[in-house]
């Protein structure tokens, strides 16, 4: 069990969440964050009136790592690009996905045995590649997975610096 210390983000936000459970409103540093669980809020937020909401300054700094893709693109081009997309999830393609999760899931557990030391974070990556990599791409990437984890790790560190409130300093 963790112990939230009292000056902690969570532990001053957690009274808001539960008093306020449909949207809540948070500022950490000189940015406002929103919460929304409320599905029908969240229906308006992506589907109804996506296009009268922008994305923030967090987000728009994410395409120096992603470009202008369906997560930091707005407007008709994210339109476009979610179209492009929306087959991937469709759910037929969906079920299908089971199986080659499991395949992958039995694969990688069949290779571990009782007594085995094993980097839990390091072995799950690869999981999660590997089935991504399956299902959307029809790709078989595990010879290529230790480079792809390591890009992938530097790439998730830049996305950190990105996040931080010292982000313009940082790029600097």
């Amino acid at each position: 069990m963790a112990i939230l210390p009292t000056g902690s983000f969570l532990f001053k936000n957690l009274d808001r969440i539960y008093r306020y459970p449909d949207m809540v409103h948070v500022k950490l540093g000189i940015n406002d964050f929103y919460l929304v669980t409320n599905p029908a809020l969240i229906q308006e937020v992506l589907v109804t009136k996506q296009r009268d909401f922008a994305k923030g300054v967090f987000l728009q700094n994410t395409k120096k790592v992603f470009g202008d893709g369906l997560l930091t693109s707005e407007g008709d081009f994210h339109h476009r690009q979610r179209r492009l997309v929306q087959p991937a999830f469709h759910h037929d393609r969906i079920t299908a996905y089971a199986a080659t999760m499991i395949q992958h899931e039995e694969r990688l557990t069949d290779r571990w045995h009782d007594g085995d030391v094993l980097d839990v974070h390091g072995e799950m990556t690869k999981l999660t590649m590997a089935i991504i990599a399956k299902c959307l791409f029809d790709r078989e990437i595990e010879s290529e997975a230790k480079t792809i984890s390591e890009d992938l790790t530097t790439t998730i560190e830049y996305f950190n610096r990105l996040s931080s409130p010292l982000a313009g300093i940082l790029e600097r």
